[in-house]
């Protein structure tokens, strides 16, 4: 393993920078991807797997997925040239191979923009009671109008254009992720509960036993789908004043993550009881829990849901713009790769044009399927474990395998020892995994609630 990483060093410094981020912003933006929404299931993710099932999931889960990445920055380094997970896949297998790394990276971006949206839409209906047209006659809100408001400012975030231009946002969704999660603290901290039920050290105590492994497999995925640094991996590399250092950047989000899920959802579980909401504030709706608890903290127009759902919409608002990104500027390069890249009226409107399909897509995705449990668990189980762990771990086996092709060094060429060879495989089965349990969580989901 130390000749392959050796070599891989040495690759890294011929690769190509377009950038000046540091390994610090560049390890922030890997966490906040997904964080704002992981931020608010924390507390679902513990009740169903338990306290110390929790525990060794997320840390499991979070070594894989730095595993997976860390194998991806290999490769990454070894083509230079290659900006995404279809390059590399074609470099590694051909064209199969740029295929279906454009499907998994791709497909996931374009699949979680309705959801980006739907958690934006909840934040801002969650602020306050707005009025007709936005709140029905019946109390009940009007999806439609919130997520067109949403969507509106959403797209106006794409023409970052670049995730060089995205840092100080990153650094806005930290923050936001920071204060969701002292937030619901203090919050477990200062309100009682009704109807609390214990949660397990395994599992979770539902007397059912098929809804105690579906309500276990859905907290699983929440783990699954929090924590997805594979996603800009590669990307963020190129826009590194060193891309050497992600190695650094990986292991600070890693850690980040970690501190997260677990500092968030075993207090709030210890105080509230495993049937928790699937997101905070909507606790007490989890279909799977017939007495579900009852928190007065996340009342409408109580302070804490206000300021909880301030931070959430703001925080979502980076992970579209993170998303949409790099898929804007993959269908740029794709239809347009002449582009001049100014910020002129005609190439303002011209890049909005190249990305109006996407958008429009996750707008007609958003409103038309109106569970956003349904949209995440399709996004998750189709693309997630494959971009995390899978992927990468099959580049990696398949370029290194006979040992490092670079002729950077007189050293031998030698095959990959059974130790790395072992670690490969091992993240390579832990993201198969992953796939059957957000599978089985998607399924079961559908059966019980459908697309409503």
């Amino acid at each position: 393993m130390s000749i392959l990483s050796t070599r891989s060093l040495l690759a890294s410094e011929h690769t190509a920078s377009t950038g000046d981020l540091n390994w610090i912003s560049a390890g922030f933006t890997l966490f906040v991807f997904a964080a704002p929404s992981a931020a608010q299931s924390a507390p679902f993710f513990i009740g169903g797997t338990g306290y110390l099932g929790g525990t060794l999931f997320c840390i499991i889960n979070t070594m894989g997925a730095i595993g997976g990445s860390w194998m991806l920055l290999q490769v990454k380094f070894a083509y230079p040239s290659a900006h995404t997970f279809g390059d590399l896949g074609d470099k590694v297998f051909g064209k199969w191979g740029r295929f279906a790394g454009n499907f998994i990276q791709i497909g996931n971006f374009l699949l979680f923009l309705p959801c980006a949206l739907k958690f934006t839409s909840q934040a801002l209906e969650g602020i306050k009671a707005w009025p007709y047209p936005f709140t029905e006659h019946g109390g009940a809100p009007c999806w439609d109008y919130y997520i067109f408001v949403i969507a509106l400012i959403c797209f106006a975030t794409t023409q970052a254009r670049s995730l060089n231009n995205t840092a100080i946002f990153a650094l806005l969704s930290l923050f936001s992720v920071f204060m969701m999660a002292l937030i619901q603290l203090v919050a477990a901290y200062s309100y009682d509960v009704t109807d609390k039920q214990p949660a397990s050290w395994f599992g979770n105590p539902n007397p059912k036993s098929s809804d105690s492994i579906l309500l276990m497999a859905r907290g699983a995925s929440i783990c699954v789908f929090g924590y997805v640094p594979s996603f800009l991996t590669a990307e963020l590399a190129t826009c590194m004043k060193s891309p050497a250092e992600m190695t650094k950047s990986l292991v600070l989000s890693g850690v980040l993550n970690i501190a997260l899920m677990l500092g968030v959802g075993i207090p709030v579980v210890a105080r509230w009881g495993y049937n928790q909401g699937y997101v905070a504030p909507l606790t007490g709706q989890i279909f799977l829990a017939p007495d579900s608890a009852k928190v007065a903290a996340w009342n409408m127009g109580n302070t804490t849901t206000i300021i909880l759902n301030v931070f959430a919409l703001t925080g979502n608002f980076v992970s579209y713009m993170l998303d949409s990104v790099p898929l804007g500027k993959y269908c740029q390069v794709a239809w347009a790769p002449g582009f001049k890249n100014t910020w002129t009226f005609g190439d303002i409107s011209r890049y909005a044009g190249y990305t109006l399909p996407t958008f429009l897509f996750g707008l007609f995705m958003a409103v038309f399927f109106p569970s956003l449990d349904f949209l995440i668990d399709i996004v998750t189980f189709l693309t997630t474990p494959w971009v995390t762990m899978v992927y990468p771990a099959a580049l990696y086996l398949k370029l290194f395998s006979g040992g490092d092709p670079s002729a950077l060094t007189n050293e031998p060429i030698k095959p990959m020892d059974a130790q790395t060879k072992a670690f490969v495989i091992s993240v390579l089965c832990l993201g198969l995994v992953g796939f059957l349990i957000t599978l089985y969580a998607g399924i079961g989901n559908f059966v019980q609630s459908g697309t409503s």
